[in-house]
């Protein structure tokens, strides 16, 4: 009896330790820096999951307090490529880091396809984090990046707010709504109206009692102001296309905040 409860204290462990490595491997949100709302883990953590599954690529959230000396760039690259992250051989995915340290947010790429796809990307995806992160806003931030690279993957485009506005313009529903509402609107003022106007102004003018004159064109002055164009100056760099410690390939770009 008493190697039996053994045999199944032992299988029991093993089993748990097994539980453990899953759940471990699928912890794609690290807040080491304690920026994110502690409700937000599980909603990332279920848009990850979802993408990872869907679309055959993993992202992953990362913030730090503590660079130790390091480049935004290295270890974002480094994390990525030391724990297991990414799908297929060339373990596909991609990161966002929050360096409060270097104070910088860092996207890194991995697996050609991924590099391809997103480098052209970089910098409009770091111009749409990036506020959110100057405001001190991280969550709302990682909630944008995980938006972003769904929509980068269902259809090639990161849709920002610039996107979106003129996917209204071009789309001919707006503007049926709009035109309902105007008609609903005049025949609202058309059935409150209890009264016709009977006079006008046109009543009591006679035809001939405007006659210009004369006719002149003075010119007064003229004002011309002039404005420097800021330059951004808050990208610190894009990464292009490189290789990490681990010698993996990656791509990916940043953006101080």
């Amino acid at each position: 009896m008493a190697k039996k409860l053994s045999g199944i204290f032992l299988v029991t462990i093993i089993l748990l330790l097994q539980v453990g490595l899953v759940f471990g491997n699928t912890d794609n949100v690290i807040d080491n820096a304690k920026l994110l709302d502690g409700d937000i883990y599980d909603e990332l953590q279920s848009k990850a999951n979802s993408i990872k599954t869907i679309y055959g690529m993993e992202p992953v959230i990362l913030t730090i307090d503590d660079a130790k000396g390091n480049s935004s760039m290295v270890i974002a690259d480094d994390y990525y490529d030391y724990n297991g992250f990414g799908v297929g051989s060339e373990n596909k995915g991609i990161l966002m880091l929050i360096d409060m340290d270097n104070r910088t947010v860092w996207i890194s790429t991995t697996g050609q396809d991924i590099i391809d796809k997103y480098q052209p990307l970089i910098d409009p995806i770091l111009e749409e984090i990036t506020p959110y992160l100057s405001d001190g806003e991280y969550s709302d931030s990682c909630i944008r990046f995980l938006e972003i690279v769904e929509n980068v993957e269902r259809t090639g485009k990161i849709s920002t707010y610039g996107q979106r506005v003129m996917d209204m313009m071009t789309s001919i529903i707006p503007y049926i709504v709009a035109l309902v509402i105007g008609l609903i609107a005049t025949g609202i003022l058309t059935l409150s109206s209890k009264s016709k106007v009977t006079a006008t102004g046109r009543n009591y003018e006679s035809g001939d009692s405007f006659v210009l004159t004369n006719q002149a064109d003075h010119f007064e002055h003229e004002n011309t102001t002039r404005r420097a164009i800021p330059k951004n100056n808050n990208s610190s760099g894009g990464g292009g296309s490189h290789t990490g410690s681990s010698g993996t390939s990656h791509g990916g770009g940043g953006s101080s905040f």
